[in-house]
């Protein structure tokens, strides 16, 4: 079910999406995902690297950043989180998420 309002990704960039995955090995690295969402990219970030407190903080800054730019964000798989800019529709046809 596709809402009326939704625009086409490669209409809003003129290129083809990119999806880019970041798998951190501290903090600082974080503000890479931001980036590449004020770019109008896709990000999936894998946490297994990280410490469990490094990673909630990792999450949580990034999770902020989305949430300024209106985008969504969602759990895929253990320690990997999925973020899409406003315009990218997520649809999670599984009702239930293994962690």
């Amino acid at each position: 079910m596709y809402q009326n309002n939704l625009l086409e990704l490669h209409k809003i960039t003129n290129k083809i999406p990119e999806i880019v995955i970041i798998e951190p090995l501290d903090s600082l690295e974080a503000c890479s995902a931001i980036q590449a969402l004020h770019q109008w990219k896709i990000v999936i970030l894998k946490l297994s690297k990280l410490e469990f407190d490094q990673a909630q903080r990792v999450v949580d800054f990034i999770i902020g950043g989305t949430y300024a730019i209106n985008g969504h964000s969602q759990l895929i798989g253990k320690q990997t989180f999925l973020f899409t800019p406003n315009f990218v529709q997520v649809i999670n046809q599984s009702s239930v998420i293994t962690v």
